[in-house]
């Protein structure tokens, strides 16, 4: 046996807490619909998700999914342009079961009536934030990854009770169209009025279920109305990880800063963990990584579990350490992940290598490059190479997620000779006058190998020693 660390050990108690949890929620009771529920809650980003029955009897079981489609914006930033449609992770069933079906949307905007002072009067955190139509473009949707040929009950909530009513939505699934009433101050889940439901729908070969949301014509001046979540009930296709992956998501970190906490850019469904490695000191240009004291190579990275140990590392040379929030400017998304970076300055390419891979064996490697907290964001554009391949990462100002080309790159597949990946990272040429740009993290899917139990005793007799020395100063 061996110790694990404070915040490891936090990890085990906080995931072994949510398996408690959910077995708790499976003893509570049986969901009375025929077959299993999935809820889906659209919201705004950082909106809350609701929590209880929706317009289905599932007593005892009232987990919900929110899904994120973006900021709630006046009529801004529609969801699908220019990035493509938004796709959820892989859905929980209401008891806590993992599926694999997921939700698309395309079209519409985000809202948010609280934002604006209206919050709906019955199931606020379902009913204030929504998608919604606007200059009569529908939103298109699409239930995915169901079982083919099987029949489904489709929930569909429309309502903005909180803007006072008048907002009736037009649902169609599958050639039939619904509308909701959505009249002001609702008490309850009332079918016609702030739901639809479509009964017995077949799930197409290819496990999917497509769908159109609208307004009512002529119920207001604006083309306008508000979608709020989906209920699906039926026999789900279970979640099944990537056969031999894993993921191991890596921070770059100043001296002493932050360790980002979530989801990167790869769905990995419950699992937030994420390595801090420390480079040095923010510095404005001072003290570069590998000078005189050679590159820095991490510690035996875990797995996004926060559990599982690997045989992997990070090393890397070259460039700076900053920390744009050290200097009053702050990322717009997920900071701790995008303040602090590793930087390029004076046109001197920073390398990396990640090593300690299975030989021979497949990787897909996302790399993070923003610089958002940076008032000038558009000039930190990042040049990646790896294998030959080069990509590039061109941020946009305040964004709302991960998206690929803008504030992540991936390769896929890429071969680990030897067990290493190697790669460059420098400036997108002509994109500032500085030579610069920033580098956050990484991520890493596929096969790892697990240490053995005396490397992994070592390491973290090196931890404890490290934390003891930065106590002792």
């Amino acid at each position: 046996m061996f110790n694990l660390p404070f915040d490891k050990m936090e990890t085990v108690m906080f995931r072994t807490t949510r398996l408690f949890a959910l077995a708790v929620v499976l003893l509570a009771g049986v969901a009375t619909a025929s077959g299993a529920v999935v809820n889906v809650d659209f919201n705004n980003t950082g909106g809350a998700t609701y929590f209880g029955q929706g317009a289905v009897s599932d007593v005892g079981n009232y987990l919900w999914n929110g899904v994120q489609l973006g900021l709630s914006s006046a009529h801004e930033d529609p969801i699908g342009n220019p990035d493509g449609p938004v796709t959820s992770a892989a859905l929980f069933e209401s008891d806590g079961t993992p599926s694999a079906t997921t939700v698309t949307i395309d079209n519409g905007y985000v809202g948010d009536s609280a934002l604006f002072g209206f919050p709906a009067p019955f199931a606020k955190d379902l009913f204030n934030d929504s998608v919604y139509e606007w200059a009569n473009v529908p939103i298109t949707f699409s239930i995915d990854n169901l079982v083919p040929g099987n029949p489904y009950d489709i929930y569909v909530y429309a309502d903005a009770s909180g803007w006072g009513g008048d907002y009736g939505a037009r649902i169609t699934i599958d050639g039939t169209t619904q509308d909701t009433s959505a009249p002001p101050g609702p008490t309850a889940f009332v079918e016609g009025e702030n739901y639809v439901l479509f009964s017995g729908v077949a799930a197409a070969a290819a496990g999917t279920i497509a769908g159109i949301l609208e307004a009512v014509p002529d119920q207001n001046g604006e083309g306008e109305q508000d979608v709020h979540g989906v209920t699906i009930v039926g026999e789900f296709e279970p979640f099944v990880p990537k056969p031999n992956s894993g993921v191991i998501n890596v921070d770059l970190n100043d001296t002493g800063g932050a360790t980002y906490s979530g989801q990167g850019a790869v769905s990995d469904v419950g699992n937030d963990f994420w390595n801090g490695f420390e480079l040095g000191l923010s510095s404005a240009h001072e003290d570069p990584i590998g000078d005189p004291d050679g590159p820095v190579t991490s510690a035996l990275l875990l797995e996004s579990d926060g559990v599982t140990f690997s045989d992997v590392t990070v090393t890397i040379d070259n460039g700076y350490v900053a920390d744009s929030s050290a200097f009053g400017a702050f990322a717009t998304f997920a900071p701790d992940l995008f303040n602090d970076s590793v930087y390029e300055w004076g046109a001197v390419p920073i390398t990396f290598s990640i090593d300690g891979l299975v030989d021979g064996a497949l990787y897909d490697i996302y790399l993070y490059s923003d610089g958002n907290g940076w008032r000038d964001w558009g000039a930190y554009a990042g040049r990646f190479t790896i294998d030959g391949v080069t990509q590039d990462a061109n941020p946009v100002y305040a964004p709302a997620g991960f998206v690929e080309g803008e504030n992540y790159v991936l390769f896929s597949d890429v071969v680990a000779a030897g067990g290493t990946i190697a790669g460059t990272v420098d400036e997108v040429p002509g994109a500032n006058g500085e030579g610069e740009l920033q580098w956050h993290g990484l991520t890493v899917v596929g096969d790892f190998v697990i240490p053995e139990p005396s490397t992994i005793r070592l390491m973290l007799v090196g931890e404890v020693f490290l934390l003891v020395s930065r106590l002792w100063r």
